[in-house]
């Protein structure tokens, strides 16, 4: 897996009820047309009354964060900061079950997209697999600058993943990157910034590269 496994799957979200999801997830999909909109605690109060009573909210709630955050390049910083905002409401623990859910999501969709983005016939763009690759780990520098998620070893996993670094060995693995993966490191390390760069040893290795 390309980064660390926090918790339990969000495979949970299957055994809710289709009466109770279907419903559940107009409300909330009504809610994140509010996001960038409104205050992000406004949106966050709204989406907690919604769920107070609801079976597997987060679960819901990720799956509905996680699909509008990747829809357009102007949602990722804002859902982000709802993310945060949601994990502080939902549970204090480090790292909170929603937070684990929304990254499972994230993590499965960045296998699947690296995945298609390696088999596929690169003579032909990849225009959109590359963009929703984008969007999405800008979305998750944008979670971890916001302090959604937390430690270094995330986002230096990614790095890892996109640049087929391997630290220990200072060395390329299976050779260099490919265009699109240089692409979305670049896009992830403009999004994080100083909150990672200034902070973890050895992080000059990934501008250098």
């Amino acid at each position: 897996r390309v980064l660390p496994r926090l918790t339990r799957s969000c495979d949970l979200a299957i055994a809710m009820t289709s009466a109770e999801s279907d419903g559940s997830k107009q409300r909330l999909e009504a809610l994140m047309d509010r996001i960038g909109q409104e205050e992000t605690q406004s949106v966050c109060d709204a989406i907690q009354r919604v769920t107070t009573c609801m079976v597997w909210a987060s679960a819901l709630i990720g799956q509905a964060l996680f699909s509008k955050a990747v829809s357009d390049d102007h949602f990722p910083e804002p859902c982000a900061e709802l993310a945060s905002a949601l994990r502080l409401r939902f549970d204090t623990s480090a790292p909170s079950n929603f937070i684990c859910e929304l990254m499972e999501l994230c993590q499965n969709e960045l296998e699947r997209l690296l995945y298609e983005l390696d088999v596929a016939d690169m003579h032909v763009v990849q225009t959109m697999e590359v963009l929703q690759l984008v969007r999405l780990v800008t979305f998750m520098g944008h979670m971890y600058v916001h302090r959604a998620i937390r430690g270094n070893s995330i986002i230096q996993s990614l790095l890892n993943a996109l640049l087929h670094w391997v630290k220990e060995l200072s060395r390329w693995e299976q050779g260099p990157p490919k265009e699109h993966e240089v692409k979305v490191a670049c896009a992830l390390l403009r999004t994080v910034g100083f909150a990672y760069v200034g902070k973890t040893k050895g992080s000059s290795v990934y501008l250098a590269r």
